[in-house]
């Protein structure tokens, strides 16, 4: 106004006293804006603080009662604003109250809650977590237990399997030499008539291209007769 010409301007808060800073909103004008007035007449502004201001000192995270401070020393009035808790309860010890959110309005409302809530809170989420990731640590555990032992079972598998494939080529090898060694041990000229003979000459087992063998003693064909 004072960039229009007018000279005697005064502003005043809703007990009529001085307005003095930043942060003030008119509510009413006396004359009324658009009257036709001399530029020194008076012009009463009555003003209150800007709502829009309860925002920025109300932050989430804050303690009520300091929120409270700082709005007094701000010129803000309890009746400038309306503080509501989560459960709807009263608001009796603003020392044991939380801001979390502010709803902007010509009275904004201060939305809290119990201090000893979000803790509890809190502490329940960390409980919650340390659990999932104990449960998800042994989960860990015993799936590496179980890869590890399936690991040992294969290689056991494995090593058996190759011991038993050595152990047979063993015995084929000691077999062949002995039925060698008794193919050149054993005269070249032998006759066994049935097993019994066999078995007295001290010659069983016979082998197939051994002196003495033959497909009559051989009943199942498999190359040792007499066994």
């Amino acid at each position: 106004m004072k960039g229009k010409g007018f000279t005697n301007i005064k502003a005043v808060d809703g007990d009529g006293k001085d307005a003095d800073g930043e942060g003030w909103k008119v509510t009413e004008q006396k004359p009324k804006a658009g009257k036709a007035v001399a530029a020194d007449h008076e012009i009463k502004l009555t003003v209150g603080k800007d709502p829009a201001q309860i925002a920025t000192i109300a932050t989430k995270g804050r303690v009520l009662s300091d929120v409270e401070d700082d709005l007094k020393e701000a010129g803000f009035k309890s009746s400038d604003y309306e503080v509501k808790s989560d459960t709807g309860k009263a608001v009796l010890m603003s020392s044991n109250w939380i801001v979390q959110s502010v709803i902007d309005g010509d009275k904004p409302i201060i939305n809290v809650r119990k201090e000893s809530d979000i803790k509890a809170e809190e502490e329940a989420k960390k409980a919650a977590e340390e659990e999932a990731a104990k449960k998800k640590a042994e989960e860990e555990a015993a799936k590496k237990a179980a890869e590890e032992a399936e690991a040992a079972k294969k290689a056991a598998e494995e090593q058996a399997a190759q011991e038993q494939a050595a152990q047979a080529q063993q015995q084929a090898e000691q077999q062949a030499q002995q039925q060698q060694q008794a193919q050149q041990q054993a005269p070249q000229n032998v006759y066994y008539p049935n097993c019994a003979a066999v078995r007295a000459a001290g010659a069983a087992p016979l082998y197939q291209g051994q002196p003495g063998y033959s497909t009559k003693l051989d009943r199942d064909g498999d190359g040792v007769a007499c066994e």
